[in-house]
């Protein structure tokens, strides 16, 4: 009878150990929703260009430690940068006036917590938010290395974007994309999940104001018509 309760205790505890590893990588991984680099570039608190010098890896000490942080696990690491260019920069009330040649830039040293992973001697477009004097980055923010940016990113990144911040990109799925967009919307670009890339890559959302009509459309140009082909659609649908 012992051992029949034994077996049936190691059997209830490999289910259990088998449903952990099924979940685990739901509840510890950090999930951002797909957003364009125009949404990320005007909804950051800044955006700017730098080289990454040094990276700190900064662990939990005994006074900070807590059940979900213990002794010893990595709290934040710090980055090092030198900054080559601000493109965007939101002056608040208790924040830091301006962002020096040379700073920090923090990230959660959790991937549950989005931790943004940068090397060292790469260059990044880099957005994220501003706390106190502190600037903070994560996976969900605009982090790119500028060695993989399109034409497209570069001119947005230099003045489409900004100029255009009153444009809304909203994602949208199958035949939901393909709706008429009502007065209420004329703001909006809408982005289709199941070929984001196209528009991440090469669209831009660009108000413009002609013939007595106002709104926001995707920027046609070479490159986004020829990805959206390739994947059966055409230009200017959403």
């Amino acid at each position: 009878m012992e051992n029949i309760n034994i077996r049936r205790l190691k059997k209830e505890l490999l289910t259990v150990l088998i449903i952990i590893q099924l979940f685990w990588p739901l509840v510890t991984t950090c999930r951002c929703a797909i957003k364009h680099p125009q949404q990320l570039f005007c909804t950051s608190n800044y955006v700017m260009t730098a080289k990454v010098e040094e990276v700190t890896l900064n662990y939990v000490t005994q006074e900070k430690a807590t059940e979900l942080s213990p002794l010893g696990s990595l709290a934040t690491v710090t980055y090092y940068v030198q900054v080559h260019h601000v493109y965007r920069f939101e002056r608040g009330k208790g924040r830091r006036r301006s962002i020096p040649r040379r700073t920090k830039i923090h990230t959660p040293g959790s991937l549950y917590d989005c931790r943004a992973s940068l090397q060292k001697d790469k260059t990044y477009i880099i957005s994220g938010d501003v706390r106190g004097r502190k600037l903070w980055v994560n996976s969900c923010d605009w982090v790119q290395n500028m060695a993989t940016m399109t034409y497209s990113q570069k001119m947005g990144l230099m003045k489409l974007y900004e100029k255009n911040c009153r444009c809304q990109v909203k994602c949208c799925t199958g035949s939901q994309c393909k709706r008429k967009k009502s007065a209420r919307h004329r703001n909006m670009c809408r982005m289709d999940t199941g070929i984001f890339s196209c528009y991440t890559n090469y669209g831009i959302c660009e108000y413009e104001q002609t013939k007595g009509q106002r709104g926001c459309s995707w920027k046609s140009n070479p490159d986004i018509d020829r990805c959206l082909t390739t994947h059966g659609y055409q230009s200017g649908l959403f």
